[in-house]
């Protein structure tokens, strides 16, 4: 919870509204610091291109079968993660007007205007180039000729630029932001070089998680290669026929789940078993391998304090979670090293949830501590190349095979003996080792990702706090 107080005065200036988010103490200086710099401030309406500053129109979502008769569509929640998925299409019905208007292009900031992430600003990355947004976000199409757009995604990103669309936001049950709210927002503009080298830290950060990604799925798809199988997505899983019912002989009381049994799982494993392979479990640290981990959480703060993540900050490029005592989780094993693969052990099967998908621990995103709702699948480097396993593990067979064997009712959760059986294929040493490089150069890129954002944010809020 947090607290704060205002003043007769500050209602009245305030138009005497009377939420008390609206007046939180920190937002309040934030915004009270803008005010001081007014003078050597734009209102961002002035700084956009010609009607660059909209939302979509609301529209009935119609959706294709696949990628072969729709456009890739993304949530908001879909796009402030490191790994931008699409799990649904949007078929040509809707109209060609409205879905090249909600194309996301490149160098647009943009801001989540309802929801759980209200207020979020994000910077359109090459690899978001063409897919089809939600009308829950605004667009801010920057005139580079009057600002650098990456100055004001990092001012919009950082603490003051949130601090100000947070004291627009209004509702109920469910807050929003317009963006016809935005165009009156205060851009500082303060020393025109600072602005060119965070444009410059913006759009770099941009490159380097736009390869980041590149560079894992490169590594996938060579792995795959040298086995000569084909790696399944989500088309082919559905369209497979087997999967509307099927008969199974031979189930043991390890397992009567049907779902255990998927004729077409069964299959991809079974491509697996019949060259080199390897158990899951055989690979990984035993002490550590299990996906619940139940602990007392105890608030504490800096330098007494590491961020806890659960799984959809887990995922997040920017993620936030609560701050919980070191001492407290010490020898529990939440703190994991770099390149372990984390896999989310709990959840449920629609197609956009996050259980079964993996993602891997980078040096700089070791320093959180993660939730008892993952499974820790930390690699004997004596037995494989981490980058190997996590390049395997991601693929779509491997989220195929995971979901498979799943226990349990609403909740879903890992079958911890087929879990530990879980094939993994092997190749020679060397091709491994080459997988384990590309993956290892794809994290040190994220990793430089997240510092030049980070220090791009922090550039622009130190000149706005040293300001006169």
């Amino acid at each position: 919870m947090r607290t704060g107080t205002a003043t007769r005065a500050e209602l009245d200036g305030e138009g005497t509204r009377l939420q008390a988010g609206y007046h939180l103490s920190e937002d309040q200086r934030a915004v009270a610091r803008l005010r001081k710099l007014a003078g050597q401030c734009v209102p961002l309406g002035q700084l956009v291109e010609h009607e660059g500053l909209f939302t979509g129109s609301i529209f009935k979502r119609v959706y294709a079968s696949g990628a072969a008769h729709g456009k890739p569509y993304v949530s908001p929640s879909d796009l402030l993660k490191v790994e931008v998925r699409s799990c649904s299409f949007l078929s040509p019905l809707v109209g060609s007007d409205r879905i090249e208007r909600l194309a996301l292009k490149p160098g647009t900031v943009l801001v989540t205007c309802s929801g759980m992430n209200l207020g979020q600003a994000i910077w359109c990355r090459p690899d978001m180039d063409g897919l089809i947004a939600s009308h829950d976000l605004i667009r801010i199409e920057v005139n580079g000729s009057r600002v650098p757009a990456g100055y004001v995604y990092a001012y919009l990103a950082g603490r003051f630029g949130h601090a100000w669309i947070r004291k627009q936001i209004y509702g109920g049950n469910i807050k929003h932001v317009e963006a016809d709210h935005l165009e009156p927002l205060p851009v500082p503009r303060l020393d025109p070089q600072l602005e060119v080298d965070v444009d410059a830290k913006v759009r770099r950060f941009a490159e380097l998680v736009a390869s980041y990604r590149q560079g894992l799925d490169a590594a996938t798809q060579l792995l795959f290669s040298h086995l000569e199988i084909e790696d399944i997505d989500a088309e082919q899983w559905w369209d497979d026929s087997r999967h509307l019912g099927w008969v199974h002989h031979g189930a043991s009381r390890e397992t009567l789940r049907a779902l255990n049994h998927h004729p077409v799982a069964a299959e991809l494993a079974g491509r697996i078993r019949a060259g080199t392979h390897s158990l899951l479990g055989e690979l990984c640290r035993p002490e550590l391998f299990k996906g619940k981990i139940i602990f007392k959480r105890i608030d504490a703060e800096p330098p007494y304090a590491v961020m806890l993540l659960g799984q959809r900050n887990a995922f997040r490029l920017r993620p936030y979670g609560r701050m919980i005592s070191k001492a407290s989780i010490q020898g529990l094993g939440l703190q994991v090293p770099p390149l372990s693969t984390m896999i989310p052990s709990h959840g449920t099967l629609g197609e956009g949830e996050l259980y079964c998908r993996a993602f891997i621990v980078t040096s700089e995103t070791a320093k959180y501590a993660y939730s008892g709702d993952f499974f820790r699948c930390i690699p004997i480097p004596e037995k494989v190349p981490p980058g190997y396993l996590f390049a395997f593990l991601r693929s779509e067979t491997a989220f195929r095979l995971l979901r498979s064997i799943s226990a349990g009712g609403k909740q879903q959760e890992q079958h911890p003996a087929l879990m530990w059986r879980m094939p993994i294929p092997r190749l020679e040493a060397p091709r491994e080792e080459e997988i384990h490089q590309r993956i290892v150069t794809a994290c040190e890129q994220l990793d430089e990702a997240l510092l030049l954002e980070e220090q791009a944010r922090k550039e622009v809020e130190r000149a706005i706090q040293e300001a006169s």
